[in-house]
């Protein structure tokens, strides 16, 4: 499709470099901050390991991106608007801001749901499904890497799941049949590869209908910003007793979260005021 559409001449491609660019320097940055580096010959071999992976996982961005953008604007072109205002630098824009807060809060219930599968897989099984990632505790420099790094795998997985279910759309023609089977199909594959129980399945189905709801009624950014901030609150350890030694990375994980929505609501509001003067007067 990629392929197809380069020779065609379709495309946004000032759009995709910039964002394969962008998500290029994100990566190394990751690299930087999370990696302990040292004056020797192995920092060599280091940097070349993640210019490589790098290059690829930058290469695989650029393909779907490409491969699907011209299709989706054609087809659904709602799901791109903020989006490509984001990536024209219209980041005051009062529809990128609104659909910031909806990807904020889509990723907040979707954490929450993991959680809860977690929580009845402990109840269950006594064995824990889900581990935080250790880095997210162990300094400053890490945390920087994991939250540079989650953007751009964020998009990836978007991608990915955009382009699975403009396979099925296309296969089965209709919008809602493709809707139902990605649904039931995500559904079952990730009730049978997963560690729980079916006791989970209709928490799994509802994660799922949530992802095409906000996928098809928000589109791609929303999606994105869902999936980066449900990995950061799935990632970071929370809890509520924070007298415990890792209660920091917790807070910032809250707060980076609660600062993200704030900004979205402000910029969703394009200077308008909360309530209305006729409101306040009354």
């Amino acid at each position: 499709m990629a392929r197809h559409n380069v020779r065609v001449g379709r495309g946004d491609w000032r759009s995709a470099f910039r964002l394969t660019g962008f998500l290029f320097c994100l990566y190394m940055l990751s690299w930087l901050f999370g990696t302990h580096h040292v004056s020797s010959f192995s920092e060599l071999f280091s940097l070349l390991g993640q210019l490589g992976t790098s290059f690829l996982f930058v290469a695989m961005t650029w393909v779907l991106y490409v491969a699907l953008e011209p299709f989706v604007r054609r087809r659904w072109p709602q799901t791109i608007i903020s989006w490509t205002r984001m990536l024209a630098g219209k980041l005051r824009d009062p529809v990128v801001g609104g659909h910031v807060l909806a990807g904020v809060v889509f990723g907040v219930v979707l954490a929450a749901s993991v959680h809860i599968i977690e929580l009845i897989g402990i109840q269950t099984t006594g064995v824990p499904t889900r581990s935080v990632l250790l880095d997210t505790m162990v300094s400053v420099p890490r945390v920087a890497a994991i939250l540079l790094g989650i953007p751009a795998g964020s998009l990836l997985s978007t991608l990915g799941i955009f382009f699975i279910f403009f396979l099925l759309r296309t296969l089965l023609r209709r919008e809602w049949i493709a809707a139902v089977v990605f649904v039931l199909l995500l559904t079952i594959f990730a009730t049978i590869f997963s560690q729980t129980s079916v006791v989970v399945l209709p928490i799994r189905l509802a994660q799922y209908t949530l992802i095409m709801f906000i996928m098809l009624r928000f589109g791609l950014l929303p999606f994105v910003v869902g999936q980066a901030v449900a990995s950061i609150l799935i990632s970071f350890p929370i809890t509520t007793e924070f007298s415990a030694w890792y209660a920091g990375s917790a807070i910032f994980a809250l707060a980076f979260t609660l600062v993200l929505a704030g900004w979205a609501f402000h910029t969703a509001l394009g200077g308008r005021p909360l309530f209305k003067e006729a409101l306040l007067e009354t």
